[in-house]
């Protein structure tokens, strides 16, 4: 079994779509800052340093950091060698 790992930065202010494809199957890690993660629906919950989440299955529309320092996300995903 194979690990890929894939860092995100946001910058203070700075939203970013979100992707299902980049997501898919991964654990992501909140490394530092804090981030907003809003659905389809308008609901935002906030997270920070040391969270840990599964975006899968839920309906996510964007990600933005409301702090005043860079977020920094680490998805984590793993998948069979062929």
């Amino acid at each position: 079994m194979t690990f890929q790992k894939c860092e995100v930065v946001l910058a203070p202010g700075a939203s970013r779509a979100c992707e299902s494809e980049v997501w898919r199957d991964a654990l992501v890690l909140v490394k530092s800052g804090s981030l907003v993660l809003e659905t389809r629906s308008g609901v935002r919950r906030t997270f920070t340093a040391g969270d840990v989440l599964w975006f899968t299955g839920i309906p996510l529309r964007l990600l933005r950091n409301t702090g005043p320092k860079p977020a920094v996300l680490e998805a984590v995903r793993r998948f069979r060698d062929s």
